[in-house]
C-alpha cells in the first residue's frame, strides 16, 4: 500500500516459510486481511493468520456459513468487528466500517457478487472483487477460472473415460451420473434428456475413445464448476 503496509486477500496458512516471504517485502506490517469468499477452503486460514497480525483489520464478505452447524463467524475465529474491520461490501455505497478505514477505500474498490438465493445446505455464493486503483490490478477468488479446452497430462485418462461413458448399463461413473439424473428427473427434464440419449444409436452415442475422453473432461468440468447444470448439458457438455 502507499503507506508501506500490506493488504492480504484470502490468506494462506501462516507457515514459517510464508511469514518469511512476507518479511522479505520489508513492509511496515499487515493493515488489512480480506476474506473474499464464503467456502471453507478460503476462510480456514483467516483465524490463524489474523492472530499473527493482531493489529490488522479483518474484512469478510457477508453471509459466511459453516457445515454441519452454521456458527457465527466470531466462533470460527473470524472477528471482523472486533478487529476494527467489517463486511466486505461495495465500497461505492460506503459503510460505517469503511469510514474507519480510509487507507483501504482510497486505494481499493470492492464490488460484491451477492446472489439473492442461497444454495444447498445454506451455502451463499458471495464473492468480493478487489481492484487496486493505482495499478489496475483485479483480485478474484473463484469468479474467474481458466479451463483448458482439453485435459492436461495431470488428469487420469481412465477416470475421464469413465466419466465420459454414455453406456446405459455400466458401472462406470458416467453411467451412474446419467442414471441418477434420469432417476430423479433432474430439473424436470432429466428423464427425457437421458432417455433420448439411450434410445439413440448405441455406437454413435459413445463415439470414439478420443471423443469419450473429451466428453469426460467436459462433463467433469461442468459438474465441478457449475451449481446444478442442466441435464442436456450433462449429456452433451460441449462448450
Amino acid at each position: 500500500m502507499r503507506d508501506n503496509h500490506l493488504l492480504v486477500y484470502n490468506p494462506v496458512a501462516p507457515t514459517q516459510e510464508f511469514l518469511q516471504q512476507l518479511e522479505a517485502l520489508h513492509s511496515d506490517g499487515v493493515s488489512h486481511i480480506l476474506l473474499g469468499a464464503t467456502p471453507y477452503e478460503h476462510k480456514v486460514f483467516v483465524p490463524s493468520f489474523s492472530r499473527h497480525f493482531p493489529a490488522a483489520k479483518v474484512w469478510a464478505v457477508p453471509d459466511q456459513w459453516s457445515f454441519p452447524v452454521d456458527l457465527p463467524s466470531p466462533l470460527l475465529g473470524i472477528d471482523t468487528k472486533g478487529s476494527g474491520g467489517g463486511d466486505l461490501v461495495d465500497t461505492a455505497g460506503g459503510s460505517a466500517a469503511y469510514a474507519g478505514a480510509p487507507d483501504l477505500t482510497s486505494e481499493f474498490e470492492v464490488k460484491l457478487l451477492h446472489p439473492r438465493r442461497r444454495l444447498g445446505l445454506g451455502y451463499a455464493a458471495n464473492e468480493a472483487a478487489l481492484l487496486h486503483k493505482d495499478t489496475k490490478t483485479l483480485a478474484l477468488t473463484d469468479a474467474l477460472v481458466n479451463v483448458p479446452s482439453a485435459p492436461t497430462r495431470v488428469y487420469d485418462e481412465a477416470n475421464l473415460l469413465a466419466i465420459g461413458d454414455n453406456a446405459e448399463r455400466s458401472s462406470s461413473l458416467g453411467s451412474l451420473i446419467l442414471r441418477a439424473a434420469g432417476a430423479v428427473n433432474w430439473q424436470g427434464t432429466g428423464s427425457k434428456d437421458i432417455g433420448q440419449l439411450w434410445t439413440s444409436d448405441a455406437p454413435g452415442r459413445q463415439g470414439s475413445e478420443a471423443e469419450q475422453l473429451q466428453r469426460g473432461w467436459e462433463r467433469n468440468v461442468v459438474l465441478s464448476l457449475f451449481f446444478g447444470p442442466s441435464p442436456a448439458t450433462i449429456v452433451d457438455p460441449k462448450p
